[in-house]
């Protein structure tokens, strides 16, 4: 049989089809059939375009359509001859608008009348047909996750990406600015509703929220939280801001961060109930639960077991602890320190490090495992679950892997490997502690040139989509300490944070409080990018139960 032919054999088949999905879809609903919502079709005042999917032009569509458009199917398919039907006819035939009428155009109609009659407001798209949920105010295409920008019937406007909607108000110099249902087309209309100018669009989406998201279970009630929030209160809820000794209460009072971070001298003159009494006296001040971080991963970095109130020794580096005690000793040691911490209030520690160095010259070696990227990978896994078994948070740390980089607390250091390196080696441990259920990953300050020539990767862009694209990371993404060398003097570095991805800023300053806020202010950061953030946190601590 020559393509493009059908036999009676297939003609047969396709209209037993449609008439069985006739009789299946009648039992849906007693009360007829309901008009299409055509308020996206494009009109003009002179004559209205043809209704999609209305072939036989009776203002409905129903399955008597599916059927007219299988017969123009098979019709065309067998003689080409499309004498015996209307421009008008073809037109609303293709509902897809692929050029052509098929058995696919059918099967859309039938679709469409059984989400009509089933009570749904589906609406045609030149392309698809969109059906909204009240999930996360899913949006699907064809059964595919959507991403782009649609209005719906209120002149609202919906960011989607991954199928997940952020709402947004959308303008161009003053002008309302609606988008169709057609991907990549944006509408201006006149007040009288009629378009007048069209025009392709690129989209800037959200990055995506969704549902399997390590956090996702707790967006609703997150989204709720954030709701009740003031935008100081969401801003502040970005930065993870390092507390001195005698004004930590001031500023959770004035800056409403999402957390803190305790340094060494936090523990030095401290006792176990004092410690925990100071700590309560933080959240206290804070209308919503901080995140209180530590950095402790042993061995040189330790700010609280480095104290005999708080533990006889310190914990032992990732090196010693397995030199001593193999995997189970790993496990074991980390199990002890996430018990330690939250016994103080500590819910989030800034550890493991998921670095690979092989090189005791190297900056980073002696607090890395220092071995294969597969022995890495095991620590990290082993240290991610044992932290998950005593409710305790902890961070990845430094993506995208600091190898035998310089230092950036002194200064600029730039890594000039190739991507393969990377996906081969530096970011398997990475991926272990991602897919162990790590809820954090903190991004170094190296200057990373295979993924940004520019930018140190903890502002970097590209950096953050490898992370969240390449590895599927859906937790929070924290920079680096902002106030290292590498990063200080770096123009609009805190705007630069935002912009990259990251849902918190670590700082000893406040100074870039006021300075996000004056963003969002004027628009140079959106407040969409700010909620979500802020759910993200949100749902952190609901997920760790720091909050109901």
């Amino acid at each position: 049989m020559k393509k493009g032919m059908i036999s009676l054999k297939h003609l047969h088949f396709f209209t037993a089809i449609a008439t069985v999905g006739i009789m299946c879809l009648s039992t849906l609903s007693a009360q007829g059939y309901a008009k299409p919502d055509n308020n996206n079709v494009a009109l003009t005042k002179e004559d209205a375009a043809a209704i999609t999917g209305d072939v036989d032009d009776n203002g409905i569509v129903d399955p008597a359509d599916a059927i007219m458009i299988l017969q123009m199917y098979a019709r065309i398919a067998v003689s080409a001859d499309k004498s015996m039907y209307t421009e008008h006819q073809i037109e609303a035939a293709d509902v897809n608008a692929d050029g052509t009428v098929t058995v696919d155009d059918a099967i859309l109609v039938l679709t469409f009348y059984a989400k009509t009659v089933a009570g749904m407001s589906p609406v045609w798209n030149s392309n698809a047909i969109f059906t909204f949920s009240d999930d996360n105010m899913k949006c699907k295409k064809n059964d595919e996750n959507y991403t782009g920008m649609i209005a719906n019937a209120d002149s609202d406007v919906y960011y989607y990406q991954d199928g997940i909607a952020s709402k947004g108000v959308y303008e161009i110099d003053g002008e309302k600015h609606y988008f169709s249902y057609e991907t990549g087309i944006m509408q201006k209309k006149s007040t009288d509703g009629y378009i007048i100018e069209d025009e392709t669009v690129i989209y800037e989406p959200t990055s995506p929220l969704l549902s399997s998201d390590l956090f996702g279970a707790y967006y609703e009630r997150a989204t709720e939280i954030m709701n009740t929030m003031t935008l100081e209160e969401k801003v502040g809820q970005l930065f993870l801001i390092g507390i001195a000794q005698t004004n930590g209460e001031e500023i959770v009072r004035d800056y409403h961060p999402g957390g803190i971070v305790m340094f060494a001298y936090n523990f030095s003159d401290q006792t176990v109930a004092s410690e925990k009494e100071q700590i309560a006296s933080y959240q206290a001040n804070s209308r919503f639960p901080l995140l209180i971080s530590a950095d402790e991963e042993g061995g040189t970095v330790v700010r609280v077991s480095k104290y005999p109130a708080f533990r006889d020794t310190p914990f032992l580096s990732p090196q010693e602890l397995y030199a001593q005690g193999g995997w189970d000793g790993v496990y074991q040691e980390t199990i002890e320190k996430g018990n330690l911490l939250k016994s103080l209030g500590i819910n989030l520690c800034l550890a493991p490090v998921a670095d690979i160095s092989n090189n005791p010259n190297d900056y980073i070696y002696e607090r890395t495992f220092g071995g294969s990227a597969e022995d890495t990978s095991q620590f990290i896994e082993i240290s991610t679950k044992a932290y998950r078994e005593t409710n305790t948070g902890c961070t990845l740390k430094h993506f995208p892997g600091y190898a035998s980089n310089l230092n950036t607390h002194n200064g600029s250091s730039v890594d000039n490997r190739e991507q393969s390196q990377f996906y081969e080696n530096d970011l398997k441990p990475f991926q272990a502690g991602i897919d162990a259920g790590a809820p954090v990953v903190m991004v170094n300050h190296n200057i990373v040139s295979c993924f940004d020539a520019e930018n140190p990767a903890s502002i970097s862009q590209e950096v953050h989509s490898v992370l969240r694209k390449d590895l599927h990371f859906s937790g929070l993404i924290c920079t680096d300490s902002l106030d290292m060398g590498a990063t200080k003097n770096v123009t609009d570095v805190y705007l630069k944070a935002v912009d990259a991805g990251n849902d918190l800023i670590a700082t000893c300053e406040t100074a870039g409080y006021p300075i996000v806020l004056q963003a969002v202010h004027t628009g140079r950061i959106s407040e969409n990018r700010v909620n979500e953030s802020v759910i993200r946190i949100l749902a952190y601590k609901l997920y760790y139960r720091l909050m109901s």
